[in-house]
C-alpha cells in the first residue's frame, strides 16, 4: 500500500470524528473516494447551476499530483520546446516529429552531448545573425547556453563555455569578429557570444557590431 493510500484509509477511517483536513486532503477524497463524490453530488443538486458544473467538471478533469521526474528536468524539457519552435533546429536535431515527447527529449540529449553539434548550432545561429544583420534572439541565446550546459554534464573538471561581450569595450580581433560593419573599434553590440572548448581555446570568436 502506497503512503497516499494509506492516508486514504485514514481519511475514511475517520469519516465520523472531528477532523481538520487540508486541501491535499480533500482533492484526494475527491479524487478517490465515490462515497465522497456522491455526498457532494446529492448536495450540489440543489445549488445554483454554476456550482454544479464546476462541481462535474472537476469530475471530469482530476487533478493529478506533479510528476518529480519533469519536475527535476525542467531545464532540458525548456530546451526541447524551444528547439521544437525553431524550424530549423526541430529539422535537423529531432526529424522524426512523430515521436514521443520521451523520445525526442533522449535524441535531443544525445545530440547535444557531442562537441561537432554545438558548434554548428553556433555556426548557423552566427550565420543568421550575418544575414540579418542582429543578434540573436533571446530564445536563440538560450538555447545555445543550455546546449553548452547539458553538454558539460558529460565533463566532470574541464568544460565549455560561453564567452560573452561587454558593450562599449574595444575590439579585440583576438576575441572578435565582426557582424556587421566591416569597420569600427567599439563594440556596438553583441551579436552571439564567442565559444571556448573545455581545453580552454576560443573556437568561434564572438560575434560583435562596431562603431567608431
Amino acid at each position: 500500500m502506497t503512503p497516499e493510500q494509506k492516508h486514504l484509509d485514514k481519511l475514511t477511517r475517520n469519516y465520523g470524528k472531528p477532523k481538520k483536513l487540508t486541501y491535499s486532503d480533500l482533492r484526494l477524497l475527491l479524487r478517490e473516494d465515490e462515497s465522497v463524490r456522491s455526498l457532494i453530488r446529492e448536495t450540489a443538486s440543489s445549488a445554483p447551476p454554476h456550482i454544479t458544473d464546476a462541481f462535474e467538471s472537476a469530475e471530469r478533469h482530476p487533478t493529478h499530483p506533479p510528476d518529480p521526474l519533469r519536475e527535476q528536468l525542467t531545464s532540458e524539457l525548456a530546451l526541447l520546446q524551444a528547439v521544437q519552435n525553431d524550424a530549423e533546429l526541430q529539422k535537423v536535431w529531432l526529424a522524426e516529429e512523430s515521436e514521443t515527447e520521451g523520445r525526442q527529449l533522449v535524441r535531443l540529449l544525445a545530440t547535444v552531448s557531442q562537441w561537432d553539434q554545438i558548434e554548428w548550432l553556433w555556426q548557423r545561429l552566427a550565420d543568421r545573425c550575418r544575414h540579418e544583420t542582429r543578434p540573436a534572439t533571446a530564445a536563440e541565446k538560450a538555447i545555445l547556453e543550455q546546449a553548452v550546459t547539458i553538454h558539460n554534464l558529460s565533463n566532470r573538471d574541464k568544460l565549455a563555455a560561453l564567452e560573452w561581450v561587454t558593450v562599449g569595450s574595444p575590439y579585440n580581433h583576438e576575441k572578435h569578429q565582426r557582424g556587421g560593419s566591416p569597420t569600427g573599434e567599439v563594440v556596438e553590440a553583441e551579436y552571439l557570444p564567442g565559444l571556448v572548448n573545455a581545453g580552454g581555446k576560443r573556437i568561434c570568436l564572438s560575434l560583435v557590431a562596431t562603431a567608431n
